[in-house]
């Protein structure tokens, strides 16, 4: 190795000062402040610069350079000494801004194309020169954001990796799946303890250039644990998604964790389990929602097709105006695009009738298909329910508190609920499947009910089936001991429990600060002096009985106004500048669906279409209506053959429907008295089978007695 060279004073007459860095003396120009290497320090390599970098300065005496070396000395040099330092604000800017690009996942340039330019010119219009100079000091290169986020990315790494090394124990979750450029690609997150808190965090982000065995995906994650020094000794669970290539017997990922770690439990992930028992269909079901994607594929595989058809909702004032693809690894998407589907359902029949799809519309249009589609639409809104609660970190209620305890708890009210509604189709009660209660309740779906319910019975056993087979553990009387444990400790008996906890346990169960339960359960099995009854005996068949008896001394002021069935309308709440001409009670009408006993009479109220109204009202806010069945149309939407497609005037969009030509009464705005007199509002009354209707300025029509159903 070459010997170290030291420092003359006499190459200042070159430029040259001195500057330690990493143990070495280093030369630095005085004039630009550029740091050489060791073994510069040799008269000729000082001279050299000095004549090719500075050549007019070369004949300046010694007395000139000693200026410079002033001047270099009061400017603040990074520790390098070939750049100026950065001040702590600017540096902790840069970094924000970096991790806010890095968030939005927007390409690294656009911090010096778009963000810096954006600060700079609000600064100086803001704040003036001044702060702008400051602002321009921010370093938001192309290459400073990535060496930002690469610093970001390192210090998350190492911390995760020490809580790791820190934990008595952790486990893994991988799963790898090929992108739409396929790319395989293998995540693999971990649980830990940090502070006797189980925290989760994604582990590794990986490509794998080749095969995707169960051999390839350990060999990456060994390597990752190799070079962080991580013992496979604290793995307790390795949980898959159920691929071949990860629970083989023989070369699966699962048995080689295993050799890895004998004592490690292996598992298949509960919310792959849910996906997988949530596709079974039976035959009439499939071709439902075969047929289901092939309206949605051929409105939306064509630009011109898309675009037709949300100018199509546009004009319907519909409340979307495009539908969902179906896509088979996105669990959630089959139930979102059926509803979607299903709510444009109107728009769908008239797309297909103005494109003459003959063969698509006849079985859109069947009453078979609708009914099967609105059972679909409600089976897989309860499936998404379902499994978004099994997603624990995804879900911000689960945060943090998700466990295998919680999702037994989902799983086991899910298989519950089916049998329940299984029992309830048996009894022609469609409660549990909003939309489809709709059409059943429509005479024109009569003769598809019996056919429908077998179905919905076949399906909903088959759900029940599918899940029995895919959580067989949930299905066990007997709850394992360590379970009842961390469930209810206080109803355990210690014989139970091994040896070294047994008392622990006793402790804890004559423990004064845990016997909350018992103060619970003394309190519900008491019979109360005012109600006559326990808590615990109180249920929905005898709770209004029990309220008339603990309120009856209450007296009711006056007579009720009116009764259940009644039609109102609503008074609306007017500010102080509204004006006085605008009406005070609302368009849309409420029908009355109970009388509380209040005092003041309090009334509940439901729209027309049976959906209930939050909160309770008084009889000064109420008004009686004089023709129910007698609404204004805001605007006619749509003509076809005799029928009219309107929006009800105060009505949203949900209740547009289709009624019958001859059930609108029309009649003239304006009459010209003659050409040169002015126009005259026409305000004689207008009669229909309804009543009389006085004064009328807009097309008035019977909305059917299926409008609910059809709206």
């Amino acid at each position: 190795m070459a010997p170290k060279r030291k420092y003359d004073n006499s190459y200042i007459k070159f430029g040259f000062t001195w500057i330690e860095s990493n143990g070495e003396i280093k030369p630095q120009c005085v004039i630009c402040a550029t740091v050489l290497a060791n073994d510069a320090l040799k008269p000729a390599k000082l001279k050299r610069h000095l004549e090719t970098v500075h050549s007019n300065l070369s004949d300046r005496p010694p007395q000139f350079f000693e200026g410079k070396l002033e001047n270099l000395k009061k400017m603040k040099l990074g520790p390098s000494g070939t750049r100026f330092a950065t001040s702590e604000k600017i540096l902790v800017a840069s970094f924000e801004i970096s991790k806010l690009i890095a968030q939005s996942k927007k390409p690294h340039t656009i911090g010096e194309t778009l963000v810096k330019p954006c600060l700079i010119k609000a600064v100086e219009e803001v704040l003036g020169l001044e702060a702008k100079k400051k602002i321009q000091e921010i370093p938001l290169s192309n290459n400073t954001i990535k060496a930002r986020i690469e610093l970001m990315s390192n210090d998350i790494e190492e911390q995760l990796v020490s809580k790791i090394k820190n934990s008595p124990c952790f486990a893994l979750q991988c799963d790898e799946s090929t992108d739409i450029s396929n790319c395989c690609q293998l995540l693999v997150f971990v649980r830990f303890l940090d502070d006797n808190i189980i925290k989760e965090e994604l582990l590794i982000s990986r490509e794998l250039e080749t095969t995707s065995k169960g051999i390839d995906v350990l060999n990456t994650v060994s390597e990752y644990f190799q070079k962080h020094t991580i013992s496979w000794e604290k793995l307790v669970g390795f949980c898959t998604d159920g691929a071949p290539a990860m629970l083989g017997s023989r070369s699966g990922l699962a048995t080689l964790v295993k050799q890895k770690n004998p004592k490690a439990i292996t598992t298949h992930c509960i919310i792959h389990r849910q996906a997988l028992a949530s596709k079974t269909l039976p035959g009439c079901l499939k071709e439902t929602m075969q047929l289901a994607i092939n309206v949605v594929n051929v409105i939306k595989s064509s630009a011109l097709n898309t675009r037709l058809f949300k100018k199509l909702c546009s004009e319907m004032d519909a409340d979307y105006e495009a539908l969902l693809f179906h896509t088979e690894v996105r669990w959630l998407s089959k139930g979102n695009m059926l509803g979607r589907l299903y709510e444009l359902r109107a728009e769908v029949e008239i797309f297909l009738a103005d494109k003459k799809i003959n063969e698509l519309l006849t079985q859109f249009s069947d009453p078979t298909f609708l009914m099967n589609l609105a059972y679909l639409v409600d089976i897989f809104t309860h499936l998404n329910k379902l499994n978004l609660q099994l997603q624990g970190s995804g879900n911000k209620q689960l945060e943090d508190v998700a466990n295998v305890f919680i999702f037994e708890d989902k799983l086991r009210a899910f298989i519950c609920k089916l049998q329940l509604w299984l029992g309830k189709i048996g009894e022609n009660n469609y409660s549990a499947f909003a939309t489809l209660k709709a059409l059943v309740e429509d005479q024109k779906y009569v003769v598809n009910r019996a056919n429908m319910q077998e179905n919905i019975k076949s399906h909903l056993q088959m759900l029940i089936d599918e899940f029995n087979r895919y959580f067989p553990e949930y299905s066990e009387t007997e709850v394992k001991v360590d379970q009842k444990l961390i469930r209810n400790p206080f109803s355990m008996d210690a014989s139970e429990v091994t040896e070294e906890i047994q008392e622990e346990l006793i402790e804890l169960q004559n423990d004064r600060n845990y016997v909350l339960p018992e103060i619970t359960k003394s309190y519900n099995e008491t019979r109360h002096r005012t109600t006559g009854y326990k808590p615990s005996q109180v249920n929905k068949s005898n709770e209004e009985r029990i309220l008339k008896s603990a309120y009856s001394h209450i007296k009711m002021s006056g007579p009720q106004k009116f009764k259940v069935g009644d039609v109102v309308r609503i008074s609306k709440n007017k500010h102080v500048f509204d004006k006085g001409y605008t009406p005070n009670w609302t368009t849309e009408l409420f029908k009355i669906t109970s009388v509380k006993i209040t005092n003041p009479a309090t009334y509940l109220l439901e729209d027309m279409q049976g959906n209930p109204i939050r909160g309770a009202f008084y009889t000064e806010e109420l008004q009686k209506t004089v023709s129910p069945d007698v609404y204004l149309v805001d605007k006619v939407l749509r003509r076809k053959g005799g029928k009219v497609f309107v929006k009800w005037l105060g009505l949203d969009k949900k209740h547009n429907s289709w009624i019958e030509n001859t059930n609108v009464i029309w009649f003239e705005l304006f009459i010209l008295k003659s050409k040169s007199e002015p126009v005259e509002n026409r305000s004689e009354p207008v009669e229909n089978k309804s009543g009389p209707v006085e004064n009328m300025s807009e097309p008035v029509g019977n909305r059917p007695e299926s409008l609910e159903n059809k709206s």
